[in-house]
């Protein structure tokens, strides 16, 4: 009952906000982004927070067992690998154990550091009641000597020293409102390095600058498999337009004049679609003229996410809004051994609506925004600033039209720029 109440203040906050910002598009998104920083940003809160969790852990001996959640959705999995590597590098001998949900499982798994995987949720955006009691009952059984909970969605009970999301959250807003580079990708890191670099001295220090996919040969022989099927020779553009939230989701008057001129470019194109539900965007392409089709790659979801990551890298260019294969694209893939490799040559292309691409998008032009991990470039494609807010972090609890967050794109400049960087 309280975490209903609790959903339903949460919603007329974000209606507040919604109508807001429509009655005052020029300067309603400045006050709330000033008054978000000037809570949530400022040095003493920040300080506060900090003081919090160390206070937790200083009179605990240096952890032996240490359990990290992650959040349910993939791109946290993955970017939550950053305090796993922080942490490893305080403590090279202890016990890491990683719960995070079943599909991101074949992403991780490999991941050198990672003592054990619970793939324990199964539903998103949010943990289900199954989830939450095996949890729950994982804490109980384990005793671990520190939890660190990157989930906003999981109260926690426990007698354990823990850090929680919101001194991440805290971190990340400090850093922001201070004109610093921050990112979900990095910032899981250096939170961990400054929550414990006045407790204890790190063993030995990690050159951390982005989350490893580890990735198994079979991975890249499925994905040369895949592409071996194109009839267009020339480069292969990855299109990914749909999103679990429809606030991060392109619109589809905008995939479709994507899709119809990115087929008159002399390239390759592969869509993801999901087998079982109905598909807008393939359902359009099959209006198009047989030429065009035959350009396409239809890739059916749901897939093993180990292949899905090498046909990225696979690909010469992805295209896609901000969503968990946003953050596969833009990872670092790494062989599990020396007899195959992955090129890490991938430009980045992402299309933003209601969330906030400073923290999650990439872009290597852009003064203080984050690059992907790729020696191609990234860039990001951002929509109407006049109701977009920091308060949209939470990108599940946005309420208005989700198409008014999305004006403003240019997909003329889309399409030259793209044509720029593959030289067609």
């Amino acid at each position: 009952m309280m975490w209903y109440h609790g959903s339903m203040i949460l919603s007329w906050i974000y209606t507040g906000i919604y109508f807001f910002t429509r009655f005052f598009p020029h300067y309603g998104w400045r006050i709330i982004d000033g008054l978000i920083l000037f809570l949530g940003g400022n040095t003493l809160v920040y300080t506060t927070v900090l003081a919090l969790y160390r206070r937790r852990i200083k009179h605990s001996r240096a952890p032996k067992t240490i359990c990290v959640l992650a959040d349910v959705n993939i791109g946290d999995a993955i970017a939550m690998q950053g305090a796993i590597s922080a942490l490893h590098d305080f403590f090279p001998d202890a016990t890491i154990e990683y719960v995070v949900g079943k599909s991101s499982l074949p992403l991780i798994i490999n991941n050198p550091y990672i003592t054990h995987i619970y793939p324990l949720y199964t539903t998103a955006p949010f943990p289900d009641k199954k989830a939450k009691d095996a949890i729950a009952k994982l804490m109980d059984e384990k005793r671990y000597d520190l939890i660190v909970n990157m989930s906003p969605f999981l109260s926690l009970k426990t007698a354990s020293p823990h850090i929680g999301f919101l001194g991440l959250a805290f971190f990340m807003l400090y850093q922001r409102a201070h004109k610093k580079r921050v990112h979900l990708f990095s910032s899981p890191y250096t939170f961990i390095h400054t929550i414990l670099k006045p407790l204890y001295t790190p063993a030995q220090k990690t050159p951390y600058t982005h989350p490893l996919l580890f990735l198994p040969k079979n991975a890249l022989l499925n994905a040369q498999q895949i592409l071996s099927q194109r009839k267009e020779q020339g480069p292969v553009i990855f299109f990914n337009g749909e999103t679990i939230s429809p606030y991060t989701r392109i619109p589809h008057n905008i995939q479709h004049t994507l899709i119809e001129k990115l087929l008159s470019l002399p390239c390759s194109l592969i869509i993801p679609f999901h087998k079982d539900t109905p598909d807008n965007l393939t359902g359009y392409i099959q209006t198009l003229p047989k030429e065009k089709q035959t350009k396409c790659i239809f890739l059916p979801i749901p897939m093993e996410l180990d292949t899905y990551a090498a046909l990225m890298d696979a690909s010469d260019l992805v295209l896609s809004g901000d969503t968990g294969p946003l953050h596969i694209a833009a990872a670092h893939k790494e062989s599990i051994d020396d007899t195959y490799s992955f090129k890490n040559d991938t430009a980045l292309y992402a299309i933003f609506g209601a969330t906030d691409a400073y923290m999650y998008g990439y872009d290597s032009f852009r003064p203080l925004y984050t690059p992907a991990s790729q020696s191609a470039p990234s860039r990001v494609y951002i929509g109407s600033r006049r109701y977009r807010t920091l308060a949209h972090i939470n990108k599940n609890s946005i309420y208005g039209e989700p198409s008014l967050f999305f004006d403003d794109i240019d997909v003329d400049v889309i399409i030259s720029d793209i044509r720029a960087h593959l030289d067609i």
